[in-house]
């Protein structure tokens, strides 16, 4: 019938591939300018988020959810993921991309940036482990097989513009 579903989800998938989508980035980075890869990051991030909320209700600790990443990155045909942290908590959260479908379909002339990939992992951590993140791309190797290191820090909550929620009582909060 020509419907392919997934088989953690059963949802219906849609295969688009890497060339297409580097394809439809360019043209929209060419038209609207930078902007485009936050955008896409934050589809990534909904992905992400949705995604661990699904495998968090199967009964996955959050550091099993992010390990799952893994094969779902090879699964899906995104490259080859290793995602690393020091604890349970969800500190020091390292994700390592190797063969990344969307840097490797990207000109020869785009800096390698794992746009999609920071927003999964970004989205899952997010989820997994109930607090804000934020993604800093801290290598790049270039050549047939890029590969990318995204570190994810927890996100500093500025009381300038989140002063409601921001407030911070040491003593009501678990240590780090």
């Amino acid at each position: 019938m020509g419907v392919l579903k997934g088989a953690a989800t059963g949802d219906r998938l849609l295969v688009v591939p890497a060339k297409f989508w580097a394809g439809v980035k360019g043209f929209l980075e060419s038209a609207y300018g930078s902007s485009v890869d936050m955008v896409l990051t934050r589809f990534a991030e909904e992905w992400g988020e949705e995604y661990a909320e699904r495998r968090i209700a199967d009964g996955l600790k959050p550091q099993d959810v992010l390990s799952s990443l893994e094969e779902v990155a090879t699964v899906s045909g995104w490259g080859e993921l290793k995602v690393s942290m020091d604890s349970d908590r969800g500190h020091k959260i390292e994700v390592q991309v190797r063969n990344c479908a969307f840097c490797n379909a990207a000109p020869a002339t785009h800096v390698g940036r794992c746009d999609f990939m920071a927003g999964v992992a970004v989205g899952v951590a997010k989820s997994a482990y109930g607090r804000e993140y934020e993604c800093v791309q801290t290598e790049v190797k270039e050549g047939e097989e890029r590969t990318c290191k995204l570190v994810l820090d927890e996100r500093k909550k500025d009381l300038t513009t989140d002063w409601k929620t921001s407030v911070y009582f040491p003593w009501m909060t678990d240590s780090k």
